[in-house]
């Protein structure tokens, strides 16, 4: 019985070995067989690329062409915008039917888009020069705009068409019944010079016209001490047009200086291209300070400069102009652009005269100032108190100096106002 107990421990024995040495020959053998190699280059769709033996993912150039392949399935994008985001910059490409990323100038759906030569980006929010000169603007969407665009402050129209933005021509806008100037930028301009003549955009009925340039010559013959409000609703009034002063050596009265320069001022200002319109052309009038003022917002004037000449002590001396402050009730909200027109002005006056300059004062107790809805200033050409001073502005010489002068300052002031806000 023992030989028998033996003999089965021994078969056991055995079989446990054949087993062992079975399951070792199997691993063995499993280990030893290895995998096909995945062939580098595409896959029989040619959706996906192999290189190493791997599946490629993210951007790859291949033979000449970029590709974005999927970084979970490795698929190829095809038809379709991809963005990419590399260190802190992203950028946003489109590829095509056959997964090429697409350069240049290019119609998706019923868009068209900029993508750049170099690195495939789209173009957002930015201007393009094409290879055939066109200059266009794509949004921030990428799209190619058309029409009438405001583009950060500045006014642009694009070709319906082709997208071209119009530059330094006249064009009438399609369904807008007006006609607008655009620049050698492309920008919308309030005021441009061609062919000898000045011409202003106007905001409210998008119509050009030749620009308006209105000189008042101060005072009249005859005072009218009359009272009118000093501006549109106030409570507190003054003379609506006082008598001026008159010269200490010529005994020559204001209200005849100021329009024998207005009348050389308005010939200068022709001469330049714009159209100008006297506020009074004779001694003989009655014309308040409002009344004057609304002349000037009737023609929707440009520039509205007032002519006077100051009056003091015999050795005061100079030329200075006037503008409302900031703070002004009336015109406070026009304090900048009337800054701007008696700054120019006095600069120029005083560089064709060589008259003293004293500056540019503001006041807010002008109606002339308070009832102008237009750029506005005043102008004290010098003082008749000073001998020496009436004199030199009823000088003919020194009188067309005056009248340059003064043109030269409202020409740069109409200049500055280059671009529609």
């Amino acid at each position: 019985m023992r030989e028998g107990v033996l003999k089965r421990i021994r078969s056991c024995i055995t079989y446990g070995m054949t087993v062992i040495l079975l399951v070792l020959t199997v691993m063995n053998a499993v280990v030893s067989v290895k995998a096909d190699p995945v062939p580098d280059g595409w896959d029989s769709t040619h959706s996906k690329y192999y290189a190493a033996g791997k599946m490629v993912t993210g951007a790859k150039k291949i033979e000449g062409f970029w590709y974005y392949f999927d970084k979970d399935t490795g698929e190829a994008v095809k038809d379709g915008f991809q963005e990419i985001k590399k260190k802190k910059k992203t950028k946003t490409c489109y590829y095509d039917s056959e997964g090429h990323a697409v350069s240049g100038e290019v119609q998706i759906g019923k868009y068209w888009y900029y993508f750049a030569p170099k690195t495939y980006a789209m173009t957002v929010k930015d201007f393009v020069k094409m290879e055939d000169g066109r200059t266009c603007y794509f949004n921030k969407k990428g799209r190619r705009v058309r029409g009438e665009k405001k583009i950060g402050k500045y006014w642009y129209y694009f070709d319906r068409t082709t997208g071209a933005m119009t530059v330094s021509a006249k064009i009438e806008i399609p369904g807008k019944d007006k006609t607008c100037y655009y620049d050698r930028k492309g920008r919308r301009r309030e005021n441009y010079r061609s062919e000898g003549k000045w011409y202003t955009f106007n905001e409210t009925t998008g119509k050009l016209k030749q620009t308006v340039i209105t000189i008042d010559a101060g005072h009249q013959r005859n005072a009218n001490t009359s009272h009118e409000p000093i501006g549109p609703g106030a409570g507190s009034t003054k003379a609506k047009v006082t008598g001026g002063a008159q010269g200490v050596a010529t005994r020559k009265d204001e209200y005849v200086l100021t329009l024998e320069i207005a009348k050389l001022l308005q010939k200068e200002l022709e001469s330049r291209g714009f159209k100008v319109k006297l506020t009074r052309t004779s001694h003989d009038v009655n014309l308040s300070n409002s009344q004057r003022a609304k002349k000037a917002n009737k023609a929707n004037s440009s520039a509205y400069v007032i002519l006077h000449a100051d009056a003091d002590g015999a050795s005061s001396s100079g030329a200075h102009t006037i503008c409302n402050t900031s703070s002004n009730p009336f015109s406070g909200s026009r304090y900048a652009v009337n800054k701007q027109l008696a700054t120019k002005v006095i600069n120029a006056y005083v560089k064709a005269t060589g008259f003293r300059k004293i500056g540019v004062i503001e006041r807010d107790d002008l109606s002339g100032l308070n009832w102008s809805k237009v750029p506005t200033c005043f102008l004290e050409m010098g003082f008749l108190s000073n001998p020496s001073e009436d004199r030199a502005m009823s000088n003919a010489a020194m009188q067309k100096k005056m009248a340059k002068g003064i043109a030269d300052g409202v020409e740069a002031f109409v200049r500055a106002q280059k671009y529609q806000k």
